[in-house]
């Protein structure tokens, strides 16, 4: 018997969307059905997708476990600053890759840049806040689209 369920949590109140995926995750567990998720929700894939696949005009990118993905195109974090008193041009370390308010973000390759980047930070402004973030599920399917030159 072929069963077919449709959802999107896309627009729903927080109270509702978990009501929905925890529905998808018990039905998926209890009544070992596969679930075939389209989204472009990213809380989704995370919460409940143990196997993803990337499609772009018909071609297979990616077909594998999220651990998988996060392992191959994943393998960075960031060093994430909170400085309302940025100057940029006094700051000759590595780029920021990005800015949410008063937060930098330095992408990290390589946990021996950490405390360099911490002592020139800290010599250059006052730091508010300090922490190192592992990437989201975002930013992995960003580093992936991007190594294969989309």
């Amino acid at each position: 018997m072929s069963r077919k369920f449709s959802s999107s949590t896309i627009g729903l109140d927080i109270m509702a969307k978990e009501k929905i995926q925890s529905f998808l995750q018990e039905i998926n567990k209890e009544k070992e059905i596969t679930i075939i998720l389209t989204t472009h929700n990213m809380d989704d894939i995370e919460k409940l997708c143990h196997r993803v696949i990337f499609i772009d005009k018909g071609q297979i990118l990616f077909d594998g476990s999220t651990a998988v993905m996060t392992a191959e195109f994943g393998g960075f974090r960031y060093l994430v600053v909170d400085a309302p008193n940025w100057d940029e041009a006094a700051w000759s370390g590595p780029p920021v890759d990005r800015r949410e308010d008063s937060q930098l973000f330095f992408r990290i390759e390589d946990d021996k840049q950490v405390a360099p980047m911490i002592k020139q930070l800290s010599d250059l402004i006052d730091i508010h806040n300090l922490t190192v973030q592992e990437p989201k599920i975002e930013d992995v399917i960003k580093q992936l689209y991007q190594r294969i030159g989309h």
